[in-house]
């Protein structure tokens, strides 16, 4: 869902530290680090 409001929003608005890319990379770090405890399991 987050993947697709990036998608969606307005090209020419400013992405340095946006509410929603800083969630996006949340999720990220947060589904790299479940994957590799998972993985260490």
């Amino acid at each position: 869902m987050i993947g697709d409001l990036l998608a969606r929003r307005d090209p020419q608005a400013a992405d340095g530290l946006s509410l929603l890319r800083i969630a996006y990379n949340h999720l990220k770090a947060y589904e790299a680090r479940t994957a590799r405890e998972h993985a260490a399991a």
